[in-house]
């Protein structure tokens, strides 16, 4: 603009008169700035389109991711969670994944997801009477996670992850002598558990090592399960009902000092930890890992999933030491102190989903003892523990979450004393509705042999829900 106006106003000069020259010279640098501030205008009005336009591509990327996590939440999983993850091997699968939100670091991913697992569970112990129970399910309890992921290249990146149990009356710990047996509001922070608290480094090539509070890897080593029933039957009867107690047939039926079925029934697998644990990468569905606990603890193993012609498979396996120190909390609940029963253990579990909806799962696992244990009693012979369920899924309610039920049996040998003997059997039926609630229920028949005891048969009934988001 500049430009032209200097060489027109000096061919003015060459060729008209001075006065028509200037007079006209200073009528276009009158007009200079106002076509300067009309080019202004339009440089801000760019800028803002160019802004809104960067607003729409960055809600259009949000909203083709979201609709990609739904879209592989809904395909089929070839394999279950990693234990170190969020929940219960299978069962704690989210029905979408969590969407991102913003983060204190633009450098690093954050997620925000988890549940609500209520159940009411209804018990007989054979003397008459009945107690009721409104728990949170520990067998997936009620939680709050805060996952963190920082890309470091394409192959390799930082994560963290918090992770919180809220739980009101867990169901491994409500009994005819709990204080909340009655409705009693839980204390303050009583129910507020540390699950999570780690960070790690995940590669493709080399695995991933966490370091900090979590699962150790055997963690859920018995938990391989693809029935759809798991939060109303699984291998491990403490987390579901763990506190309720046996009552003898003859004299003073109900007794401080009767077993639990925690006590004498149960699959054992590892503890949560503060623990680092290295997981490998997988190998066509086979991968290996292992941890080391505080004070010594430590447990190797191998998991592996794969689906072979819309069959799936899966199996874990892995050997446990407890014999140089306890770990920081033994039972799943964490509510009560430590207990050692066993200086190792041996445990895995297996389970297969045929197309056509049938399916088969197995648990085992076996310890022996530690003879300082348990109060004294005797108890120098090895605990075996196997079950084992049967189920079929189908689309009864025509949605696209099947109707799941199954039959279960598993027996418990030795595992608080010398010649106990305890055995479950029971039903169960679970189905999935709007994606990410989960319907369930169960009835169970539990009994205890114990050489010059009467127990009575127990019949324990649950159902629940849970709210994943």
């Amino acid at each position: 603009m500049y430009r032209v106006s200097f060489v027109w106003a000096r061919e003015c000069l060459r060729s008209a008169t001075a006065g028509v020259c200037v007079a006209a010279t200073l009528l276009c640098s009158n007009a200079l700035p106002a076509f300067a501030d009309e080019q202004a205008d339009q440089v801000t009005l760019m800028r803002q389109q160019l802004k809104l336009q960067a607003e729409q591509i960055r809600r259009m990327q949000a909203q083709l991711d979201r609709m990609g996590a739904v879209a592989s939440a809904r395909e089929p999983a070839t394999s279950p969670p990693p234990a170190s993850g969020p929940v219960k091997a299978a069962a704690e699968v989210p029905g979408a994944s969590p969407l991102t939100v913003v983060s204190g670091n633009g450098r690093v991913k954050l997620t925000l997801s988890g549940q609500i697992n209520r159940d009411f569970i209804a018990h007989s112990d054979g003397s008459g009477k009945v107690n009721t129970y409104f728990a949170d399910n520990n067998v997936s309890s009620s939680r709050l996670r805060a996952l963190a992921t920082a890309a470091i290249n394409n192959d390799t990146s930082v994560t963290g992850a918090l992770e919180f149990d809220m739980r009101s009356n867990s169901s491994a710990s409500v009994s005819r002598t709990s204080s909340n047996n009655n409705g009693e509001d839980t204390p303050i922070l009583g129910a507020f558990r540390i699950r999570r608290a780690e960070m790690g480094i995940s590669s493709q090539t080399y695995g991933t090592v966490l370091f900090g509070r979590g699962s150790t890897y055997a963690d859920l080593i018995t938990a391989v399960d693809y029935s759809g029933t798991f939060l109303a039957s699984s291998s491990g009867p403490a987390d579901m009902f763990g506190g309720l107690k046996f009552a003898d047939r003859y004299g003073t039926q109900r007794r401080t000092t009767d077993p639990s079925v925690a006590q004498v029934l149960g699959g054992i697998d590892g503890p949560r930890d503060d623990r680092i644990r290295y997981d490998s990468p997988q190998w066509n569905g086979l991968s290996a890992g292992g941890s080391i606990g505080q004070g010594g603890y430590w447990d190797v193993g191998a998991r592996y999933a794969a689906s072979f012609a819309g069959t799936r498979v899966g199996a874990a396996i892995a050997y446990i030491d407890w014999s140089s120190t306890l770990p920081a909390r033994y039972s799943e609940d964490g509510s009560s102190p430590a207990i050692l029963y066993f200086t190792r253990t041996v445990a895995g579990s297996a389970s297969v989903m045929l197309p056509s909806g049938l399916n088969l799962t197995a648990a085992a696992s076996w310890s022996p003892h530690n003879t300082q244990c348990c109060a004294g009693v005797a108890n120098d012979q090895d605990s075996v523990n196997w079950y084992t369920k049967a189920g079929y899924a189908w689309p009864l309610f025509y949605t696209d979450k099947p109707f799941a039920v199954s039959v279960d049996y598993g027996q418990t040998y030795n595992q608080y004393q010398n010649n106990d003997t305890a055995t479950r059997v029971g039903v169960a039926v679970g189905q999935t509705v709007f994606n990410d609630v989960e319907l369930y229920a169960s009835l169970h028949r539990i009994t205890l042999d114990r050489p010059g005891s009467t127990f009575l048969p127990s019949i324990v009934g649950l159902t629940g829900a849970r709210l994943q988001f």
